[in-house]
């Protein structure tokens, strides 16, 4: 993470041998990540979130607010 840019700058692709990366290797495109309703504070700093070659299909790498049922979270005050 040394090797990142300063906080509020913005890495550039020559960055990523620099980040853990996370890859989905799931071919059902399901989500990397994905958070419950309700769920704050969460940072994801400094990570190369991406899908293996072989996925054809993804809904998103990183779903925030229960996306799975959107009629639970819709406001950004819940």
């Amino acid at each position: 993470m040394a090797n990142l840019p300063l906080e509020n700058q913005r890495v550039r692709p020559s960055d990523a041998m620099n980040m853990p990366k996370i890859m989905t290797t799931n071919l059902s495109g399901l989500p990397t990540f994905y958070t419950e309703h309700g769920a704050s504070y969460y940072r994801l700093i400094g990570l190369e979130i991406t899908a293996d070659t072989a996925v054809k299909e993804s809904y998103g790498l990183v779903q925030l607010g229960n996306g799975f049922n959107s009629s639970i979270q819709n406001t950004l005050s819940q």
